[in-house]
């Protein structure tokens, strides 16, 4: 649903259910849908999809069965993740009106996911380990970036680790959670 001006508008799906995560200053709604029944079939299957206008387009996968759109930037670039062809791994992908792209993944990692974009294009999420947890991550033209390898050495050793980033903006400052392995707390983090 899109509210405007006091007007409530239904921006429809491509069958299933759906729903919105984003919207840039043109007006571009990026989220999912459940495709078709699967949801009542018991295997859900979700596609990211992009409200533009009138028109409404699944933005497709990186060769698996889901994937998801997290934010638009003004320039109608798109993050979000999809699962590869394995169907059991999934990535930061990237959709840029032409072409859908695997940013990949932090060495030694399994997964990945981006969480945000801004519009110098700028990507920050996560990548997601086996065991020892995740780390937050910043795309940036062709560098994959663990962000916690920015951080002052008083930090780590205070036990901080950056886990997620879940926004960037135009300025570069990065937003997300961190976790204190020495005390088992969570709280939030500004890099700047």
């Amino acid at each position: 649903t899109l509210w405007s001006n006091g007007k409530t508008t239904y921006l429809g799906s491509l069958g299933g259910l759906s729903g919105a995560s984003a919207i840039n200053n043109s007006g571009q709604i990026v989220g999912n849908y459940l495709v078709g029944d699967s949801y009542e079939q018991g295997n859900p299957i979700v596609h990211a999809t992009l409200w533009d206008g009138n028109t409404i387009s699944d933005l497709g996968t990186l060769g698996g069965i889901n994937s998801y759109a997290n934010s638009i930037n003004d320039y109608g670039l798109i993050v979000g993740l999809s699962d590869i062809s394995d169907n059991s791994t999934y990535h930061a992908t990237l959709w840029n009106g032409s072409s859908i792209i695997d940013l990949g993944k932090l060495t030694g990692s399994i997964n990945s996911s981006a969480n945000a974009i801004n519009n110098l294009g700028q990507i920050v999420g996560q990548s997601f380990y086996n065991i020892v947890g995740n780390s937050a991550t910043m795309w940036d033209g062709d560098s994959i970036i663990d962000l916690n390898s920015l951080l002052d050495s008083s930090i780590v050793n205070a036990g901080w680790v950056l886990n997620e980033a879940n926004d960037i903006n135009d300025y570069g400052q990065i937003v997300g959670t961190a976790y204190n392995y020495q005390t088992g707390r969570f709280g939030p983090f500004l890099l700047t």
